[in-house]
């Protein structure tokens, strides 16, 4: 390939990305979810059905490592890796073409929410499902406001959104037997981890609830890496009690850790208004009890729900409200401590956008 051609550009534009200035936490996990992606991606078309789950060969990873190039400053931001040249004993470079078009081919297909072509890329389901968990991780969460778009010099390839991560999150890229239970995800602590002879499993404790998720001995190495007492998302084929209730995961296909990192909100948006602030505010997020937990100390906000989505909602929902009460009000019906948060949010709202539509 041309060094044109082994380059992999990832943007971010956006509210968060506007200065440039975007969170070292994001742009870290955004590379690493770039570089698992690809390895999942050439797995699936370099080792076929047979590429092994939870890590990685080494001929994949020393194929199609990618290496920091460098970064373009503004809005998008841009940051440019590119493909290790392969060292000419492991006649790489055919490899690595391939892998890159297969990637290409893939964010393709997901830009388009076409799960078919992504199928007719990565044909194991298993691969195919890697490589989906591992893009998921690429796109915006719920409570980022920013897009990815992901390319090359020659175009882009994706434009990855909230709205593409949902699509990730929910659409079954592994072949299921007519008569099974669709795949399921939960949420929770990583409770107990055992690598050890024997049955091999990862306990997640949930609203108090202990799930036994049993994993293939494939994806020991890389269950044996992650830390008792984290967050994790655990996805797999469920095995649910007789009431419908998950009783555990049968076989995982995936667990990745719960990215929950303070995050920055430049706007509030809520039944129709869009509330543009004149400079971000820091919010927090937790999961606790098998409950998502969002706070903005700040502005003394807090929401919680089981789930994520909704639990954020509610925070635009209590901002919209505080704005309300205290932003508009007259200044003698307020206290002395509500005349200050009426100034801090005059202060910090630059404009109220209402949406007609709505």
């Amino acid at each position: 390939m041309k060094s044109e051609e082994r380059k992999i550009v990832l943007k971010l534009s956006g509210p968060t990305a506007e200065d440039g200035k975007v969170s070292l936490s994001v742009l870290a996990s955004k590379l690493d979810a770039l570089q698992k992606a690809f390895y999942n991606v050439a797995s699936g078309v370099l080792e076929g059905p047979l590429g092994r789950r939870g890590r990685w060969s080494s001929h994949v990873m020393s194929t199609c490592e990618l290496l920091f190039s460098y970064s373009a400053y503004g809005s998008p931001l841009e940051l440019v890796s590119e493909i290790a040249e392969p060292q000419p004993a492991l006649l790489g470079e055919t490899q690595a073409e391939k892998a890159r078009n297969a990637f290409r081919d893939v964010m393709l297909g997901i830009n388009q929410e076409d799960p078919e072509r992504v199928a007719a890329v990565l044909r194991d389901s298993s691969a195919r499902l890697r490589a989906a968990k591992a893009i998921q991780l690429l796109c915006p969460g719920v409570e980022d406001d920013y897009v990815v778009e992901i390319g090359n010099g020659a175009g882009n390839w994706a434009t990855l959104t909230r709205k593409t991560q949902m699509f990730l999150k929910y659409e079954s890229f592994i072949d299921q037997p007519e008569d099974s239970t669709s795949v399921q995800t939960v949420t929770g602590k990583l409770d107990l981890i055992s690598v050890r002879a024997g049955r091999k499993e990862v306990g997640v404790r949930t609203k108090d609830k202990y799930i036994r998720c049993d994993y293939p001995p494939e994806m020991e190495d890389s269950i044996s890496q992650m830390v008792a007492g984290s967050i994790v998302e655990v996805t797999g084929r469920p095995l649910l009690e007789p009431s419908g209730a998950l009783k555990r995961i049968d076989e995982v296909h995936s667990i990745e850790p719960v990215r929950l990192s303070p995050f920055r909100l430049s706007q509030f948006s809520y039944q129709g208004r869009t509330f543009i602030l004149r400079h971000p505010v820091t919010c927090v997020p937790d999961f606790r009890n098998g409950l998502w937990v969002y706070e903005c100390e700040a502005l003394g906000l807090h929401s919680y729900d089981e789930s994520r989505e909704q639990a954020l909602n509610d925070l635009h929902a209590e901002f919209a409200l505080i704005f309300d009460e205290y932003a508009i009000e007259d200044d003698s019906a307020l206290a002395p401590s509500g005349l200050r948060l009426k100034e801090v949010l005059n202060q910090l709202v630059k404009e109220v956008i209402q949406n007609e539509a709505v």
